[in-house]
């Protein structure tokens, strides 16, 4: 995740900040005697001292718990991130394979002789006048232009998709 291995662990620093805490909180033994004569504010001063330590301590614990579910959570999103860019690496390279065999098949196909082929329209040229020729050449004519047309477009969203060839 871009940690580097030189700076301090957050858990470590955490847990030693709770220890700094606490060892500045609580007296050692033998660092302050109780005195015979000890007031109750002093025992009560004690105690709370105790409490925040003790809540310190619960504190910490809940952050480092935290911490790990947000960790699992990212290293989880990460590898789901992973897999969609390998999958959508998969479908860019598969429509660039579509694309080229779409442009040798184009290649091809005007390169060799058309063909009338028996269920064109064109075929049935003996029995229909002139007239009625031209409307179907140019029903035919716009039809493959409209499909040209789309597939330019295609062609473009697809070169934005892709890493430029230069």
């Amino acid at each position: 995740l871009g940690i580097d291995a030189d700076e301090p662990d957050l858990e470590e620093v955490k847990a030693r900040a709770a220890g700094a805490l606490e060892k500045v909180m609580t007296p050692e033994e033998g660092q302050r005697p109780k005195a015979p004569d000890a007031h109750p504010e002093d025992e009560a001063a004690e105690t709370a001292t105790a409490m925040v330590v003790s809540e310190v301590k619960e504190i910490a614990r809940q952050v480092k718990e935290e911490l790990g579910r947000f960790h699992g959570e990212v290293s989880t999103q990460l590898q789901d991130l992973k897999l969609l860019s390998s999958e959508m690496r998969r479908d860019v390279e598969e429509l660039r394979s579509q694309v080229n065999d779409k442009k040798s098949a184009s290649a091809f196909a005007s390169s060799t002789v058309t063909t009338i082929k028996p269920d064109d329209p064109l075929a049935d040229v003996a029995g229909g006048s002139l007239a009625e020729l031209e409307r179907k050449i140019r029903e035919r004519n716009d039809r493959i232009r409209r499909e040209n047309a789309a597939m330019r477009e295609e062609n473009n969203k697809l070169k934005m998709m892709g890493p430029k060839a230069d």
